[in-house]
């Protein structure tokens, strides 16, 4: 056994895909949700939400992957409260870490970014404070300086700011399985504004893959993990998914999200320089194995 992880959120989309990973590399991977496993199963799972993790869950372990968290624009800025609630769950683990000297992996976001034009780990972050959808980037800002503290009293920490990752597994009402779902079921396409918002996409593969170089190497700063190499806007990522798909749509245009991010592009420069990183699944290839996977009975 290479090693002991704690997941949580195991259930969730990256969550399932790292516990694929970390077995594959010969670690026991315990996972933590309030939700059991439909995709895969952990070698132990523990059915509580982390607010429930304990020194008997954390004593013995090698890493801590936080992975339990609200990503979804929809969820939470329709339950702010819920995110923030989060905080005390991210101090109770960072603390327990800490106690028992396990390295804690945090997941952080794109979110922090807000607005800015240069979404670099060395550029400081823009997002608006007096905004419903930033509660999520808020807590994740209290987790980085959580990290931080931490840090200084010598807990090992990593932190990976994910960009608009995507793949099999993620049901949810982020845009690409919406998109996918919305047309395989004969239903409009909600369209946010007009449709012109950019994105880069990263596939869930090169997600996982940067997660565990990070995770390997020595860096403890924030780290930008995604894919710059094929920006597209939300109409023209409608348009490739359609023709993936070979069906007509059609399209619903309803009101912006508050503060929506209008482009979002990673510098990658960081984690090209520091982890080696580079992409390879390209948007088209990551899209069609998405469309299969909900095409052979994904859609929930």
């Amino acid at each position: 056994m290479k090693g002991k992880v704690l997941i949580t959120g195991s259930s969730g989309f990256l969550g399932s895909h790292l516990i694929d990973r970390l077995k594959s590399m010969g670690y026991f991977t315990i996972g933590m949700d309030i939700k059991y496993p439909e995709y895969n199963k952990p070698d132990l799972f523990i059915n509580k939400s982390v607010k429930r993790v304990d020194k008997d869950i954390v004593k013995g372990l090698d890493w801590i992957f936080h992975t339990a968290d609200y990503p979804v624009p929809l969820e939470y800025m329709t339950y702010p409260m819920r995110v923030l609630n989060g905080i005390n769950d991210s101090m109770k683990l960072f603390e327990l870490a800490y106690r028992f000297n396990v390295k804690l992996f945090i997941f952080s976001t794109s979110e922090l970014y807000g607005n800015s034009d240069w979404m670099s780990e060395d550029n400081s972050c823009e997002f608006v404070p007096f905004s419903i959808r930033n509660a999520y980037a808020g807590k994740k800002m209290i987790d980085e300086t959580l990290a931080k503290i931490y840090q200084e009293k010598g807990l090992e920490v990593r932190i990976a700011r994910i960009f608009n990752s995507y793949g099999e597994r993620l049901i949810d009402n982020r845009a690409v399985p919406s998109i996918i779902k919305s047309i395989l079921k004969d239903e409009p396409i909600k369209v946010h504004g007009d449709g012109g918002h950019v994105r880069c996409y990263c596939y869930v593969s090169d997600t996982i893959d940067g997660i565990i170089s990070l995770m390997e190497s020595n860096v403890n700063y924030p780290i930008n993990i995604g894919n710059n190499s094929e920006p597209i806007s939300f109409l023209n990522l409608v348009k490739l998914i359609g023709k993936i798909i070979d069906r007509k749509y059609k399209l619903k245009f309803v009101e912006d999200l508050p503060n929506n991010i209008r482009v979002r592009i990673p510098d990658l420069s960081r984690s090209k320089l520091y982890l080696n990183y580079n992409p390879k699944v390209s948007l088209y290839d990551g899209l069609k194995r998405t469309i299969e996977f909900f095409v052979n009975g994904g859609i929930k």
